[in-house]
Order: C-alpha cells, then structure tokens, then sequence
C-alpha cells in the first residue's frame, strides 16, 4: 500500500519536473527571439563571440528591480521631505 501512494507521489514529482523545465525551456526561447528581434541581430552573424559579448553587456547593465515586500511602505528612504 504505502509502495503504491510513493509510487504515485514519485510520478506526480516527474510529472511536475518535466512541466517546469518546458516551462523554463519556453521561456528561454522566448526570451532569446525577444532579444533578438529588439537588438535587431542578424542570424547570418551572429556567432558565439557576439552572444557571449551581448550577454556580458546586458548583464552589466542590468539592475533588477527590488521585490516589494507588502508589511512595508514603498518609499524612498533618501528622500525625506520635512515640512
């Protein structure tokens, strides 16, 4: 009995698995094309030394937003007005 609830268990497990990684897979090819298309790359020359070199770029540009926690104001703690 209990092999047959863990059995169940371990497929459901896979199942969900192989659903985040298409899922991330999805994502990826999405993300590629967008950049693609917004850089306007040309696939005829677009090689290895040139994704290495646009991904070394974005990454140093990039500046994640903070996430919001919701028990705290959205404020800016430089900006103190006094009245």
């Amino acid at each position: 009995m209990t092999n047959t609830i863990l059995s169940k268990q371990t497929q459901k497990l896979k199942k969900i698995n192989a659903q985040i990684r298409e899922e991330k897979q999805r994502i990826d090819r999405s993300l590629g094309r967008e950049l693609i298309a917004a850089l306007q790359l040309d696939y005829a020359t677009l090689d290895q030394k040139t994704i290495k070199r646009l991904v070394s770029d974005l990454v140093s540009s990039y500046t994640p937003e903070p996430t919001a926690h919701h028990d705290q104001p959205q404020n800016d703690l430089g900006n103190h007005h006094e009245q």
